[in-house]
């Protein structure tokens, strides 16, 4: 075996090595438990009963207007995934319980995986892929160079591949919400959604 051969070797295992050792933060906030808000905990039960999918490890609440659910590769690059589900305090304001139920539906419905395991590799794909590209750009470090290449040059074209089962995942996620929370609800939920997240853009941050 020659020596470049060996190199490159090298470089990739070096390359596989720091891949495994790349930790994606959860998002910062406030970690709440069950007995902090056992309803809460109660309905994220129920909606993974009733949908399935992977368990949610850690619930953290912060003061965007938003609601969704995070998740990072144990095993960097290679996967193994824990959850976080992230809850906006001024989303929960702005919500009724039945509304926010079906964000909660919609967000799960993402994770479950019943319309077909290819479009729920790639939802959970595409999001820990970008959040490692951010990580990667952040860190700039040297060991860590052949893998921000890498992200550098895939990402965005793996992206733009796996669009049509993104956007098939959101309709099947929609349809996850209708099935817990109700047609009423979940339209309702939609519509206020949009509403008051241009509001707080366009007139009230401002």
């Amino acid at each position: 075996m020659g020596i470049p051969v060996l190199f490159i070797t090298g470089m990739f295992v070096k390359a596989v090595f720091a891949a495994v050792r790349v930790r994606i933060p959860f998002p910062e906030g406030l970690e709440i438990i069950r007995d902090d808000a056992p309803e809460l905990f109660e309905t994220m039960h129920r909606i993974r009963h009733q949908l399935g999918g992977p368990r949610i490890s850690r619930v953290v609440l912060t003061d965007d207007f938003n609601a969704f659910i995070a998740q990072r590769p144990r095993l960097g690059f290679f996967g193994w995934y824990e959850s976080c589900l992230v809850l906006g305090l001024p989303l929960l304001q702005a919500l009724t319980p039945g509304q926010m139920q079906a964000v909660l539906a919609h967000e799960y419905g993402h994770l479950s995986g019943r319309k077909g395991i290819l479009i729920s590799w790639a939802y959970r794909t595409r999001k820990s892929w970008m959040s490692m590209a951010e990580s990667l750009e952040n860190r700039r470090s040297r060991s860590l160079a052949v893998l921000t290449w890498f992200f550098r040059r895939y990402v965005p074209s793996f992206s733009a591949c796996t669009l049509p089962f993104a956007r098939a995942g959101e309709y099947e996620a929609d349809r996850c919400s209708v099935e817990i929370a109700g047609l009423e609800e979940t339209a309702e939920a939609l519509v206020r959604h949009t509403v008051l997240d241009r509001y707080l853009t366009e007139c009230f941050w401002p």
